[in-house]
This record gives C-alpha cells, structure tokens and sequence, in this order.
C-alpha cells in the first residue's frame, strides 16, 4: 500500500488526501498483522528469483519486481496466509515452482 504514495502524481489534487487515508491504515495495522521476512525467506526468494529470471529470460529491470513477488508469495506461504493480487502472470509462476503457495486472483472491471 505504501508504494502507492510514492506511485501517485504528487501534482494531482487527489494525491495528498489519498495518501493520509494510505498513511492511517498502514499506522493503525496491529503489530501481529505485519509480517517481516526472516533471512531463510530471503535466501528463498533469491534462489525463486534467480531461477525464474534463468528461465524466462527476464530483464535485470525485473528483478527487483520478481525478488519482490517472491518474498510476498513466501512470507504468506511461512504464515499461512494466501497472496491476494491481480499479478496473475508473476505468483502463478511462483506457485508452479513452490505448489504449497497460494495466491488468489482478481481483475478490475
């Protein structure tokens, strides 16, 4: 949520209210909601993201991108929690390479 602030045009007028609504919910997340990934997840998330950029050919652009899908996708795995995106193409690719993954998908209409 909070890449979005950074995301947003800071010259739109819509911006700065959106952030304070960004900026409240992620100060007012209980602490056992937040989950950091521990230095196995990371060392995991490398190797997924290594191995999915060998496979696929991926840009070096992408990578931080994938390195981050991949801690996401182990951290929920780790907490047993399931990955809600639209990012179908990047945690599909995930859950093929580690199936106990789960992830659930959604479009915008």
């Amino acid at each position: 949520m909070a890449y979005l602030c950074g995301r947003l045009d800071p010259a739109h007028p819509g911006t700065s209210h959106v952030v304070r609504q960004i900026a409240s919910v992620v100060d007012h997340w209980p602490e056992n909601r937040v989950v950091s990934p521990d230095r196995a997840i990371w060392r995991e998330a490398a190797i997924l993201t290594g191995i999915l950029a060998r496979l696929h050919h991926a840009r070096a652009e992408d990578r931080g991108r994938t390195m981050n899908d991949a801690l996401i996708f182990l951290s929920a795995l780790q907490h047993n929690c399931t990955v809600l995106s639209r990012n179908v193409r990047d945690f599909d690719l995930l859950m093929q390479l580690v199936p106990a993954g789960k992830a659930v998908f959604y479009r915008i209409q």
